[in-house]
C-alpha cells in the first residue's frame, strides 16, 4: 500500500522533511514509518496515542555533556520503543516484506563538533527481507 512521503533521507543519510509530498511503497516506506514514529511523542496522535519514540522529549533535559552513557542510554530506550511500536502495528497486514521491520540498530552516537548540546544518531533499519539502511536523526 502506497503512503505519502513526509521525510528524505539524503545522499549524506541525513534525514530532511520534505515540503511537498508524493506516495512511497517498499523499503522508503518503512524507513518513513520508523523515522516518523521514532520522532513522535505519545498522546499527539488520537487514533494511536501511545504510538510514538519520544526522541523529541529528550529535548531540554539536564544531560551532562560528557555523559554519553545516560544519553545512549534513553536514546536505546525510544528505539526499542519505536521497534516495538512499528512491528507490533505491521501485525496481520497484507505489507510486503519490504515494508515489514525486523529491526533498528544504533549504529554510531555523536556530539555536534561545532555544537556540543546537538547529537546525532546513526540508526541502521533492517526490513524482514534483510535490505539495511543507514539513517542520522
Amino acid at each position: 500500500m502506497d503512503d505519502l512521503q513526509l521525510i528524505e533521507v539524503g545522499s549524506d543519510n541525513v534525514v530532511r522533511f520534505k515540503m511537498t509530498s508524493k506516495l512511497v511503497t517498499g523499503f522508503n516506506k518503512l524507513v518513513q514509518i520508523v523515522v516518523l514514529t521514532l520522532l513522535d511523542v505519545p498522546g499527539r496522535n488520537v487514533l494511536y496515542p501511545e504510538d510514538g519514540g519520544a526522541i523529541p522529549s529528550l529535548i531540554g533535559q539536564n544531560i551532562g555533556i560528557t555523559d554519553t552513557n545516560e544519553l545512549f542510554s534513553d536514546i536505546t530506550e525510544r528505539v526499542k520503543r519505536t521497534q516495538t511500536q512499528v512491528i507490533q502495528n505491521q501485525i496481520g497486514l497484507d505489507d510486503q516484506s519490504s515494508e515489514k521491520l525486523r529491526e533498528i540498530r544504533i549504529v554510531e552516537l555523536k556530539r555536534d563538533d561545532f555544537q556540543p548540546d546537538s547529537v546525532y544518531v546513526r540508526l541502521r533499519i533492517v526490513n524482514e527481507a534483510g535490505r539495511q539502511v543507514d539513517v542520522i536523526v
